[in-house]
């Protein structure tokens, strides 16, 4: 009851401008000092982002300095392990995309760590959708046109890189379909636009902010999206679930996560917050912008929900024999 109190006077005070000191015999609670939000993925997309968001966030709820690092690489793999094995004392925390929790353990065999034995949630703070993207010169509207053409022409794909978000979800959906089709990796999720406005590829699953962007441009149509709802960005194109594929139905979600011996209580604390956060219209809004929902699990439905993607990301793995060698 204490720590909901002094939360929620902390929580007014930040929302009238004030800063509210420690109570009294609680000068150590945490975070007593700065805290790093190590994000697996470079500058500017949406990991970075959501990291950016909650750094702000928590800075003022807490009246402490929220910092974030980018290190990216090996599809999130490296910084996941940063903060793996950093001290669980809750002043290193990481904002990961789903896939580096639920894919690479198997896609890597040589990972040195393991995600969920070695990270725990403290909430799962967002999630994004794909969107199925074709040239805009060719004659395809809809899902059950492009599976019409794709098993007649040879199809190819484009992803960021292999591994990748993008390059999971279309393997998901080639087996959902009953399609085949050539995958072409590229350096990152802009030159996989590219590749789809270009023409070097028919299609490929992009974010949301490039599909929106690619379909003003009128250099491509979005088809259908991932999501099993329509997005507001993209409220006149279906969804793959409307398509008449029911069995298809793919978000990104984004996490928050410390080392897996991190104090319950300072997991708490920060979910608190988050808590309180999520509530308000101003950080919808932000979410809104960047064009992801704002979505919040405790660290017990997170986890859950981490497990569950394993099974499932596993499983299209296999039946694709996707690697990334």
């Amino acid at each position: 009851m204490i720590t909901r109190m002094f939360g929620t006077l902390t929580l007014l005070a930040a929302t009238l401008g004030f800063t509210v000191p420690a109570a009294q015999g609680q000068e150590s609670a945490y975070p007593a000092k700065p805290v790093t939000i190590v994000t697996n993925a470079p500058p500017g997309g949406p990991n970075d982002m959501v990291a950016r968001l909650l750094a702000d966030q928590l800075s003022t709820r807490f009246q402490q300095s929220f910092i974030v690092e980018n290190r990216a690489g090996a599809n999130g793999n490296i910084g996941s392990s940063v903060v793996a094995r950093a001290p669980a004392d809750g002043y290193t925390l990481l904002v990961t995309a789903g896939n580096a929790l639920t894919a690479n353990p198997f896609l890597y065999a040589g990972m040195r760590f393991d995600p969920l034995a070695e990270l725990t949630p403290v909430a799962q703070v967002g999630e994004a959708a794909l969107v199925l993207v074709v040239n805009e010169k060719s004659n395809i509207r809809n899902v059950k046109e492009f599976v019409e053409w794709a098993k007649r022409e040879s199809l190819r794909y484009s992803s960021g890189g292999n591994g990748s978000a993008a390059h999971l979800t279309f393997e998901h959906f080639l087996h959902t379909v009953g399609l085949s089709a050539e995958h072409i990796p590229y350096a990152g999720s802009a030159a996989a636009a590219m590749a789809v406005m270009s023409g070097e590829v028919e299609a490929g699953f992009l974010g949301a902010p490039q599909a929106a962007q690619i379909v003003q441009s009128g250099k491509g149509r979005a088809i259908a999206s991932s999501s099993p709802e329509r997005l507001p960005q993209l409220p006149d194109v279906p969804t793959v679930v409307e398509s008449g594929y029911a069995d298809f139905s793919v978000t990104i979600p984004m996490y928050l996560m410390v080392p897996s011996q991190t104090d319950a209580a300072r997991i708490r604390a920060l979910y608190e917050v988050l808590d309180q956060v999520f509530d308000q219209p101003q950080v919808q809004e932000m979410y809104h912008r960047i064009q992801m929902s704002p979505r919040l699990l405790d660290p017990e439905a997170a986890r859950r929900q981490i497990e569950d993607e394993q099974r499932r990301w596993r499983g299209v793995i296999e039946a694709g024999k996707v690697t990334v060698g």
